[in-house]
């Protein structure tokens, strides 16, 4: 996320299409540690983002894509799903737009929160992505089935064997 240019692929998948810009592939690529990162204090804090927290971490420790690194970025997650609803609340109140009186008579302007709840969506939706909670994403992971050969790896391309 935040990054220029196209994201890499992973080994698994240049190694499917037969690595076809020949370029050298790790042997023994990183492997996230499994298992559930503690709740950071600021999620803690927050209601919304700890009501949230608790939600989403079963649903991602079902596909069998959480480590216990991920905690940062599942935190920021969560403050930004709070922001978010904080700000779309704001504007069901207040309304998209607003009136200020300036110095030289009453305006009707673009409400802020309309602007960050914005953003924060914007921002929002990398997340979703890469924790896989778009259909779209899921639709991307193939996790096998416990008890047969192969258990536990992620499979690229659905209907494909994971190697």
């Amino acid at each position: 996320m935040g990054l220029p240019g196209r994201p890499p692929k992973p080994r698994e998948l240049r190694a499917l299409a037969g690595n076809a810009g020949h370029r050298s592939m790790d042997e023994d690529p990183p492997k996230p540690k499994a298992g559930r990162p503690p709740k950071p204090e600021l999620v803690e804090d927050d209601p919304v983002a700890s009501q949230e927290w608790d939600r989403v971490i079963p649903l991602i420790e079902a596909m069998r894509i959480l480590g216990e690194e991920d905690g940062t970025a599942l935190a920021a997650y969560c403050i930004l799903y709070s922001r978010w609803t904080q700000a779309e609340k704001q504007v069901q109140t207040s309304g998209i737009t607003i009136t200020v009186v300036t110095g030289t008579g009453v305006r009707v302007v673009k409400n802020p929160a309309v602007t960050i709840a914005e953003k924060a969506l914007s921002q929002l939706a990398g997340f979703i992505a890469e924790f896989g909670l778009s259909p779209q994403a899921r639709s991307r992971i193939n996790v096998k089935k416990a008890g047969k050969a192969g258990q536990g790896k992620v499979a690229l391309f659905p209907g494909k064997p994971a190697n």
